[in-house]
This record gives C-alpha cells, sequence and structure tokens, in this order.
C-alpha cells in the first residue's frame, strides 16, 4: 500500500510569509497545526532533526555501550494512534523523553551510528529503524560471484588502510559484520531463500579476505638500513696527491 503524504508548509506559495523562526502570537494561530492534523486523521507526521532537536530534553547519550544491538527495526509501541517521525540518520538527538504531544517518536537512523545511541533511545522508549543503503539494493539481486567480487573490494580498501598492529578484532568485527548484511540482503531477495550462516560462512570464505595485520609496528617501519641516496653513494672517496688522483 502506497503512503498518502501530505506537505504542509508555513510559507505561502508566493513567499510572503515570514518564516525566520516564525511563530504565531495569536493563540488561536498557534493551534492550527494541531487543529489540521487532529481534522486530517494522520497516521504519522515528519520532520528533519533541527526541528526534531527543538522537541528533546536530554543531553548527550553516552559514548560506551555494553551491549550490541542488531541494525534492525525496534519499536517501543506499536498501537499508538499516531506516530511522530523523525529523519535523524548521524544519530545526533538525545530525547529524554518518548513522545511528543501524545504521539510516540519513531527516529529514522542509518546503520552507522552507534550502540551508544541506541541504547539510549531504547532507554527513553524511542522507536527506531533504519534507512535502507541504495548502493546495497542495487546491487541486492545481482549474481552471487559480482556481489562478492564487490564486497571483496570494499573489506580489501579497509584492510589496507587499518590492518595497523593490535587493530585485528576491529578487522574481524567489520569482516562480521559484512558478512551479517549480506546474509541479510540473500534473504530478502525472495520469500523461499533460507540463507543462513552455514551458507554465508562459506561464501566468505570464498570471496572476504581474513583479517591480517598488514603494516608493521612504527619503529619497524621506519628503521633505515640503506645508505642515504646520493651521486657518490658506495663509491670509495677520492684522494689525491701530487702524481695525481688514485
Amino acid at each position: 500500500m502506497k503512503p498518502y503524504v501530505i506537505c504542509h508548509m508555513v510559507a505561502s506559495i508566493d513567499g510572503r510569509t515570514l518564516i525566520s523562526r516564525w511563530r504565531p502570537t495569536d493563540a488561536a494561530n498557534r493551534a492550527q497545526f494541531a487543529e489540521l492534523h487532529e481534522r486530517l486523521a494522520v497516521d504519522a507526521w515528519l520532520v528533519g532533526r533541527a526541528t526534531g532537536a527543538e522537541y528533546a530534553k536530554a543531553g548527550p547519550y553516552p559514548a560506551l555501550a555494553s551491549d550490541a544491538y542488531p541494525r534492525e527495526p525496534w519499536f517501543a509501541r506499536r498501537d499508538a494512534v499516531a506516530y511522530g517521525v523523525v529523519l535523524d540518520a548521524q544519530g545526533k538527538i538525545a530525547w529524554g523523553r518518548g513522545d511528543i504531544d501524545g504521539d510516540p517518536i519513531v527516529v529514522v537512523l542509518s546503520e552507522q551510528v552507534s550502540d551508544s545511541h541506541l541504547a539510549g533511545l531504547r532507554r527513553d522508549g524511542v522507536s527506531y529503524l533504519f534507512a535502507v543503503c541504495l548502493r546495497r539494493v542495487r546491487r541486492m539481486h545481482d549474481p552471487i560471484p559480482s556481489q562478492g567480487q564487490w564486497l571483496r573490494q570494499v573489506a580489501t580498501g579497509f584492510f589496507a588502510y587499518y590492518a595497523v598492529p593490535t587493530n585485528v578484532d576491529a578487522l574481524a568485527a567489520f569482516r562480521y559484520h559484512i558478512m551479517m548484511l549480506w546474509m541479510r540482503t540473500l534473504t530478502r531477495r525472495s520469500q523461499k531463500d533460507r540463507t543462513g550462516w552455514d551458507r554465508i560462512n562459506r561464501l566468505a570464505d570464498q570471496w572476504l579476505p581474513k583479517p591480517r595485520i598488514l603494516h608493521p609496528w612504527p619503529n619497524q617501519r621506519f628503521a633505515v638500513k640503506h645508505p642515504r641516496w646520493e651521486p657518490d653513494a658506495g663509491m670509495p672517496h677520492v684522494r689525491f696527491c701530487a702524481g695525481g688522483a688514485q
């Protein structure tokens, strides 16, 4: 079922309405949005991050989280008459509340948000879902060898930069998340698909590089063991004497 979207803006079509931080002074005019919301009986209303931040009541969420959360939709409530949907792809809003004027908050995030932000949303009772990565959608129905070659390039480029000493756990985590997203994408290609961890492990062994350290320690990298390159490097010194050059 296609959604029916109503775009209700403050500015008029001819541009005569002053919209720079505009707030109506008359109480009756301030209630127009709420009255229109009730009259149309909409299922949800949508705002961006800047507008949503005006309703936030908390400071930043803690930087660390004790648990890891899957990048899947999570709903605190499913029985509401209407929802307030806020686009916050980078997860910058710390809410401190679960609803706005009685409408439960649903935040649209990207999969790059931190686990600590997801933990904060759950504590506040804020529902969230994730925007689909367009690149993953475009490649969803590609043949598996084509997907494997592309994912190998992604993993190889990541390893080439981050494969420094003591970082092998981060490399393994990156490879694991690639496998998890790959399995999720394959299962969504068809209702009959039964791709599980056994198959995705075989595909990963075939296409994805194993995590390993590619760069030496700094004291080894910058240890110079060769002479400076000069025109006379490696040549014996020229000595002059009365009988000529030797």
